[in-house]
């Protein structure tokens, strides 16, 4: 049996970094998230594509610290019932937007 922590969804990385900058910024204070890796940005690197201008690789928060955004958590700032973390993600994010600072859970 393996802890609760092996089984949890984890949120993509790709995804936490196609959040707006401001949206993570309040999901790191309402969920405490750590900031345990290195910021890389890549800028004007040219591509098969052509230039792809500054793109943000990694913001600071590597992908194991966004185990911090939990089920339970999110249950108790959506106030809802649902195990399911990506409709509770989602509710979390609309609640955000709705909302201006933030309190941690």
């Amino acid at each position: 049996m393996g802890h609760t922590m092996d089984i949890q969804p984890l949120l993509a990385y790709n995804i936490w970094l196609s959040l707006p900058n401001d949206t993570r910024n309040k999901l790191v204070k309402l969920f405490d998230i750590p900031r345990t890796g290195e910021v890389i940005v890549r800028s004007g690197k040219m591509t098969a594509e052509g230039n792809i201008g500054n793109e943000v690789q990694q913001d600071g928060h590597s992908p194991k610290d966004l185990y911090a955004i939990t089920v339970e958590k999110m249950q108790k700032y959506t106030d809802l019932a649902s195990d399911d973390f990506y409709f509770l993600f989602d509710k979390v994010i609309e609640k955000l937007e709705k909302r201006g600072r933030p309190k941690k859970v």
